[in-house]
């Protein structure tokens, strides 16, 4: 799969917008969680509601790093920094860490968007995919963070349209 370095780019911009969008309907999820419940978890085998939260934006700069030295490093992707407790640090890091990922994405060149990275056992795709994979990445563990609101007694707020506590 190849594509040619100006696609990448209006690719780039393409996700760089979803990013921003799925940023704020990311953080308005965090924004719901209760105070006291940021280590709330349904299950023992998963990670609790902030440091699931921490997760869906330090993968972001693990994409990043993917993108700027054109390898997978699959080693050292278990281990991530705590949660703040508190849910506006929570916040302002997930925030703070999407602006890292998007201005690094956006100062990469046309023709290293389209420079084709080896995922290990899967192929080849252009750096621009990875970008992508991020904005999915994202959305899927949003998902599972409104079940965790659900299960924690919160308010889920909309994300794509009308929920049950704002209809």
């Amino acid at each position: 799969m190849s594509i040619d370095p100006e696609k990448a780019v209006g690719v780039r911009a393409n996700f760089l917008g979803q990013l921003t969008s799925e940023n704020r309907a990311t953080l308005a999820v965090i924004e719901h969680a209760l105070d006291d419940k940021l280590d709330f978890t349904p299950h023992p085998k998963l990670r609790p509601f902030g440091q699931l939260a921490l997760h869906i934006y330090q993968a972001g700069i693990w994409f990043a790093n993917i993108m700027e030295s054109g390898k997978v490093e699959l080693s050292g992707t278990g281990s991530e920094p705590a949660a703040p407790g508190k849910k506006k640090d929570l916040i302002a890091r997930c925030d703070g860490l999407n602006r890292e990922v998007a201005n690094r994405v956006n100062a990469l060149t046309p023709e290293s968007l389209a420079h084709l990275i080896e995922f290990p056992g899967v192929g080849p795709f252009p750096t621009v995919t990875y970008l992508a994979w991020h904005v999915n990445h994202m959305i899927h563990h949003r998902g599972q963070l409104t079940v965790y609101l659900r299960l924690m007694g919160a308010k889920v707020p909309p994300v794509y349209g009308p929920t049950l506590d704002y209809p």
